[in-house]
């Protein structure tokens, strides 16, 4: 199984959550501890996604979209991947 999830009950974490909000901490709806996203692991993430996209954004084909179709593709690739890829901590 990929993706965050809470430590407790092993209930994966939303999309939304790994994406708006970090550093809030929120209740697992599976056993009600109290989790956070790092805003640390995810800003990495981004800046990651950040530069792939500039360094890539001049030779993506325009006949694709050029810079915007380049974004379409980074979006639809990026979130799932910061998702999988993002992890989840106890609120202390």
């Amino acid at each position: 199984m990929g993706g965050p999830a809470c430590p407790g009950c092993r209930r994966l974490v939303p999309l939304t959550r790994t994406q708006w909000r970090l550093g809030t901490p929120f209740a697992c709806k599976g056993c009600g501890t109290a989790l956070v996203v790092p805003r640390s692991n995810a800003l990495l993430l981004g800046f990651g996604l950040l530069a792939v996209f500039w360094l890539s954004r001049r030779h993506f084909p325009d006949a694709w979209g050029g810079e915007i179709g380049l974004f379409v593709v980074m979006l639809a690739v990026g979130l799932p991947i910061t998702w999988w890829m993002t992890r989840v901590e106890t609120a202390d």
